[in-house]
């Protein structure tokens, strides 16, 4: 069935599944390799935010061809995928932006670790650059669907 679905999609709604996968997997990557640091930095939860319009994005994809669905939407499709684009690639770049800037001491964790060759690890800003990557990859896909298809209103 999902091969079906997949054959039914054109190449913009193939990448924004694209990354709405790499979003999931950036984020649940920061989660388990470094939960501390990801979670305090409040990347987590607004990497969180991502996550959740990436498989609301899913979701609605999977609805327009899934067999006997029969939905009637608010808006244009293509408007809906580029609105949960644009939220997942919002949160992600704020997210990023908290990974960068958090330090739990004021100043002084990152000046002491870093003097004594420690620091932040890689893979929070990994994550965290993973999650935007996705959700930039998604607002990429959603705006070319949405240009593609005349700009619809209605």
């Amino acid at each position: 069935m999902l091969n079906e679905i997949l054959a039914k999609m054109n190449q913009n709604e193939k990448l924004i599944g694209l990354g709405a996968v790499i979003a999931v997997v950036g984020w649940l990557f920061g989660l388990i390799l470094t939960s501390s640091w990801y979670s305090y930095s409040g990347a987590q939860t607004l990497g969180l935010l991502a996550v959740v319009a990436a498989v609301v994005a899913i979701a609605v994809l999977y609805l327009k061809y899934a067999p006997n669905s029969s939905v009637t939407w608010p808006l244009p499709l293509t408007m809906i995928l580029l609105i949960l684009g644009a939220v997942a690639a919002v949160v992600a770049l704020i997210g990023l932006f908290q990974s960068f800037t958090y330090d739990p001491c004021g100043g002084l964790c990152n000046a002491f670790l870093n003097q004594y060759g420690g620091g932040k690890p890689v893979t929070l800003y990994i994550a965290a650059l993973a999650v935007l990557v996705g959700g930039g990859l998604m607002v990429y896909a959603a705006y070319m669907e949405w240009v593609a298809a005349g700009k619809p209103t209605k």
